[in-house]
């Protein structure tokens, strides 16, 4: 049990805020985190708050070893071809600054990705992970090719590389066998207003934002579909009315 495993609770503990260094909390110094009442309602919490995760919203915890989240930046060597990606991850997933050297590990093989909201079976994609040594300067970031008909990341939900965060599992149990065909996410015509006086910038900036937050529906819309998938499939036409 998770309470009773010293080893178990400290591996978990490292995952939180990163205010008190568990390592020194030895049994040799005469500490035991699984006996602290503290530490073990604490512990207590965390099991809690993973358990309604997984019952409310369905959100399993993937092993740092097996998944990570990254974000995406773009291939400037140009090295990259279409369906490769470049990963390196730092091992010790409870370093809060990847250190110059910590020890790292280069992905190869297959690869499956995905971004939130992940709505239709086209937004998980499968890659094929190599080691080009030009790009071992990048870590805990997934790297796209340049390459190819249409970028890998509007693939995925009409992603890009302006801060978006990606799901990179290499989970072998968890992974597709081919990839789906991916949706196409038309790009919104721009519309060109004249310029905004200077007198008139801040009343502006507040109907932008107050436009922004009365439209911002993504959660929904993606609650919404989530659960019609489940109750209909995700190939099904009501999921897509």
């Amino acid at each position: 049990m998770l309470t009773n495993s010293s080893c178990r609770c400290r591996e978990k503990l490292n995952e939180l805020p990163w205010k008190v260094n568990y390592d020194a909390l030895s049994l040799a110094r005469g500490f035991a985190l699984t006996l602290d009442p503290f530490f073990r309602s604490l512990m207590r919490a965390c099991i809690r708050y993973a358990l309604k995760r997984f019952i409310v919203k369905e959100q399993v915890q993937i092993p740092p070893h097996l998944g990570r989240s990254m974000f995406g930046v773009i291939d400037e060597t140009g090295i990259l071809q279409c369906g490769q990606i470049f990963v390196q991850y730092t091992n010790c997933v409870w370093l809060r600054a990847s250190l110059a050297n910590a020890s790292r590990t280069v992905l190869t093989g297959k690869v499956m990705l995905t971004k939130n909201p992940c709505i239709v079976a086209g937004d998980v994609r499968i890659f094929e992970a190599v080691d080009v040594p030009q790009l071992h300067h990048l870590v805990d970031v997934v790297v796209f090719p340049q390459h190819g008909p249409r970028p890998h990341t509007d693939e995925m939900a009409g992603s890009d590389l302006d801060g978006d965060e990606y799901s990179v599992m290499w989970d072998q149990e968890l992974m597709f066998e081919h990839n789906e065909a991916p949706l196409d996410f038309p790009k919104p015509k721009i519309t060109t207003k004249n310029e905004v006086e200077e007198d008139h910038v801040d009343l502006e900036m507040r109907k932008f934002f107050s436009t922004y937050v009365k439209q911002d529906s993504i959660g929904s819309i993606s609650n919404a579909f989530m659960v019609n998938a489940d109750l209909y499939g995700i190939d099904s036409e009501v999921k897509s009315i």
